[in-house]
């Protein structure tokens, strides 16, 4: 190392003190020559070379030459810390040569990312490189700005930025596709890239076609083609198709065992090993592990990277799987030793886990931590050792705090959600070892069990919701937040044209935007400190805060979907408990035979729906007034107010009066007639939103009538009969702003949407289980626009005011579900957008019924009702009237009402006090003349 820096300062020295000039075609052959020996590890040689290059020049130009030679030879040999002040130096020069300046910043970017510099600023360099690329345009500047859009998007790929990467992929690939000068290995690293995209967001059949057309551009690296196998045998074994994963695997190790990549051998033979382990083969797995560490040691290669914590993590998971639970636990505390902080150490010891300062944000830590607890936990399960049990716990809990570490650091919705699905079952773990301790030790660990549950609730939502607080108790002034909402609608719409258009080549002007609102953020993070820690914060509510939070009548139930047990944990203001609920498995089957969408008759659910109330709320044994349930998976699409109370005693003999119209058996006992309910995401998040005071003249009213022109997803919309006078009727009765006909078009909503209190939508929506941020509601059209507003333009809406959003649409609580995080709907998106609470729909519901709901619902709210109980008396009201098909839960049942269900805090009218007022002075007034 010594004599590397020696060398590096002779040469720097020699071109300070170059003098003499010579033609051009002398200094770039010298340097040509120099190039070369330095690539090919002849140091004296090209030291002698450089220096006869330096004799003949003192040309600016030529000097940034020399910078950036000295500069890439420091590269090259992983000097990156000397590279960075040389190329800096060539910089200085500025762009008198443009192809060597872009030399400097390309390098020198690569140099702050292998450094773990900050990310701001490895981005500038990029940029600064891919500006002047797009100074003057040759082959060469045009192949390095290619380069530095892939490393751009390597890095937004690795902090969950996916669809970041994608525009710099694809605009790497149009110029490496370009017919006049084409860039092979451009093109060829840009699929390889986006087939890895793909791999992430689970669309194996695309990562798989962008494999093979990497593989089909000619003379491709023999390197790079087996890399590509490598991530084909991935692929299929993502798709579960392990003969064709070990089939690609074999072609990639025999392509590096003839280049003798011995190395990179070693690690696809380990994935040949993970491959084995899927397909029960244990026994052929851990003999190839052996030999793959053996060969390991012999090279001497590090044993301090992220690839050699994978293969030890496969021969951790192969171990457990035999039950041979010791050398398990050593081969995951190995990959743990692998990647912690080599200032730090970490103990060989696996009952020792790393420290939050050892910690990077990497998966492996998650995996290694995860492994270790199913290792102790299997392994107290058979030898009974409590300490091993209480190592299991810590061990999960400390994967979920990187998880957190993880969470503050990924921007990407779809990064978090994959997040939230990992953290959902390291919380399944950690319940299960929970449940083990209390019955050793007999202490209760309700506590810990409500944590485990609110860690694993609806993050994404709750950090947005957090970051709105932070912005106005921060003081950051109204323009500079309604500039960067303006900047998410912006970004919000881009999202939604590619996906509408479904393009395969993205606008780079939507890059521009995105970069925009970073500039903004760290402008933010500046300016106010304190805004950008509390965006950060994570205060999950401890157990005794919410049951001092809860009022006497109220009960929160939060359930917890594993993959073997459902649990159900009940808070009151002075009990706490939780229950393992059954397998999930069983309570699924119940779930399938409801299909509220269609009319049922009482003989096919009756039965499932009074067996759900058994399973789900009858083992907490009494209950009061008021429910707050948290549901999970299948259950968010289940209304409780319809589960039976009683067993159904007439269900079968009503079958055939049901057909009929006849009136229902008064006998059908619904919760709804006992409870009110109400649902949320979590329950810290149910006590996040301080109430809002409202006046009934501050409620809009949309409903929007459609021509024969418009249409949606290739289907004519249909104005509603009776929608205007719907509307007119709730803005007389609560005196509210009605937008009706073609004032309710989808401008004036975006516009003015944040300043109502109350907002009320009656018109058409579309969920869209495929696609999230597609799903829709349809507003009038106008000046041209189509009139649809869809959920990624909710989602960059200016922070709202409005204590309730009730929508009166179809499915606008439908849509993707996401572990941990729930239904992604529209009512989410309105929710992000910070609606207190929201009114929606679970599936399609007559209109009819829904706008007697609603009408109904609205005269007991102005009476002072809270949100929950006006819907409940509304459904009652509803049912007391009822016949036949139009009783079954499928009319009544699907509008829920999710978030704080207080009443509406109207303030009062300030025109009785004017009126007053006047009246006294009047009054005054007749008897100072009197007098």
């Amino acid at each position: 190392m010594h004599l590397k820096l020696w060398f590096v300062l002779i040469l720097t020295s020699l071109c300070l003190q170059a003098q003499a000039f010579d033609p051009p075609e002398a200094w770039r052959q010298f340097i040509s020559k120099a190039v070369n020996m330095l690539e090919e590890g002849q140091q004296d040689s090209a030291n002698a070379y450089i220096a006869k290059a330096l004799e003949q020049t003192d040309n600016r130009s030529d000097s940034v030459r020399c910078y950036s030679t000295l500069g890439y030879y420091c590269y090259k040999e992983g000097l990156y810390q000397e590279a960075i002040p040389i190329f800096e130096n060539a910089i200085e020069f500025h762009l008198d040569t443009l192809e060597e300046t872009l030399t400097a910043h390309y390098y020198r970017a690569r140099s702050l990312f292998l450094l773990g510099e900050t990310p701001k600023k490895t981005l500038d360099a990029y940029r600064q490189s891919i500006r002047i690329a797009d100074k003057v345009k040759t082959p060469y500047t045009e192949y390095q700005k290619g380069n530095s859009l892939i490393k751009v998007g390597q890095y937004y790929a690795k902090i969950g930025e996916v669809e970041r990467a994608k525009v710099c992929y694809l605009q790497a690939l149009e110029i490496g596709q370009r017919k006049e000068h084409q860039h092979k290995s451009l093109a060829e690293r840009c699929f390889i890239e986006l087939g890895i995209i793909y791999w992430v967001e689970l669309d194996f059949s695309a990562a798989i076609t962008h494999y093979h057309k990497a593989l089909s551009i000619d003379h491709i690296k023999p390197t790079h083609r087996a890399h590509t196998y490598d991530r084909l045998g991935e692929t299929y074994t993502s798709l579960k198709k392990y003969e064709e994963a070990l089939l690609h695997l074999e072609k990639a190790i025999s392509i590096y065992q003839a280049s003798e990549e011995e190395e990179e051998m070693l690690k696809v033979q380990a994935s040949q090993a993970e491959v084995l382990l899927k397909m029960g083969r244990y026994a052929e797995a851990e003999s190839l592990l052996v030999e793959v560490f053996t060969a390991w040691r012999n090279l001497e290669s590090d044993e301090n990277t992220r690839e050699f914590a994978k293969m030890q993590l496969v021969a951790g998971e192969t171990y457990l799987a035999q039950k041979k639970y010791d050398q398990a636990l050593s081969h995951y505390q190995k990959a743990l030793q692998a990647v912690v902080k080599d200032s730090l150490g970490l103990s060989a010891d696996p009952r020792v886990h790393p420290t939050h300062e050892m910690i990077y944000a990497e998966n492996v830590f998650q995996d290694g931590l995860n492994g270790k607890g199913k290792a102790f936990l299997a392994r107290y399960q058979a030898e009974k050792d409590v300490q091993d049990l209480q190592t299991a716990f810590s061990a999960f809990t400390l994967a979920m705090a990187v998880d957190d570490t993880l969470r503050k650091e990924f921007s990407a919705t779809s990064s978090k959600s994959i997040l939230a699905t990992e953290t959902h079952w390291r919380t399944g773990f950690a319940l299960e070892t929970v449940k083990l301790l209390e019955k050793e030790t007999g202490d209760s660990m309700v506590d810990t069990v409500f944590t485990l549950l609110e860690h694993s609730r609806a993050m994404d939502l709750y950090g947005t919701l957090i970051e709105a607080q932070a912005s106005i108790e921060e003081g950051i002034p109204p323009e500079l937040r309604t500039l960067r909402a303006e900047m998410r609608m912006a970004l919000s719409a881009c999202k939604s044209r590619w996906a509408e258009n479904d393009a395969v080549f993205i606008d780079s002007a939507c890059a521009l935007v995105r970069h925009q609102l970073d500039s903004l953020d760290q402008a933010l993070e500046k300016d106010f400190p304190t805004y950008h820690l509390k965006k950060f914060q994570f205060d999950m509510k401890r157990l005794a805060v919410i049951q001092e939070k809860l009022k006497e009548d109220q009960a929160l139930i939060e359930y917890f979907w594993g993959k073997e047990t459902l649990i159900g944990l009940i808070v009151t203001k002075s009990r706490a408990d939780w229950k393992q609920l059954g397998k999930s498995t069983e309570v699924a089957a119940l779930l399938e035979k409801l299909n509220f969408a269609q009319y049922t008759s009482p003989a096919q659910t009756a039965q499932p729906l009074y067996e759900l109330y058994s399973r789900l709320l009858a083992p907490f044994g009494s209950l009061p007034k008021h429910l707050i349930l948290i549901p999970d998976d299948s259950l968010h699409h289940l209304p409780f107010e319809a589960l039976l109370t009683h067993p159904p005693t007439r269900a079968v003999q009503l079958d055939a009066d049901f057909w009929k119209g006849q009136r229902v058996d008064k006998g059908a006992d619904y919760l709804l007639y006992h409870h009110q309910v109400q649902y949320a995401h979590s329950a810290t998040l149910l006590f996040l939103n301080k109430k809002k005071e409202t006046k009934g003249s501050n409620m809009a009213v949309f409903a929007p009538t459609y021509t024969a022109t418009d249409s949606f997803q290739h289907q004519q919309i249909e104005s509603w009969p009776g929608n205007e006078a719907h509307a007119h009727k709730l803005a007389e009765l609560m005196n509210a702003k009605a937008y009706v006909g073609p004032q309710a078009d989808s401008t004036t909503f975006v516009q003015h949407a944040a300043q109502y209190d109350l907002l009320h939508l009656a018109l058409h929506g579309y969920a869209d289980v495929e696609n999230p941020l597609l799903a829709a509601l349809a507003f009038s059209s106008a000046d041209g626009s189509k009139g649809i507003v869809n959920a990624a333009t909710l989602y960059g809406l200016p922070p709202m005011q409005a204590e309730l959003v009730s929508l009166l649409s179809c499915e606008t609580g439908a849509g993707q579900y996401a572990r941990g995080e729930g239904i992604m709907s529209l009512a989410r998106a309105f929710r992000y957008a910070g609606a207190n609470s929201v009114l929606m729909s679970l599936w399609q519901a007559e209109t009819g019924q829904g706008v007697k709901l609603m009408e109904s619902f609205y005269q007991y709210l102005k009476n002072g009702m809270d949100k929950s109980a006006a819907l409940q008396q509304a459904k009652i009201d509803w049912l007391a009237d009822a016949d036949g098909i139009s009783a079954q839960p499928a009319q009544w049942a699907s509008f829920v009402l999710i978030g704080n269900a207080d009443s509406i805090a109207r303030r009062p009218s300030r025109w009785p006090y004017v009126l007053g007022g006047i009246l006294l002075l009047t009054a005054l007034l007749l008897w100072w003349r009197r007098g």
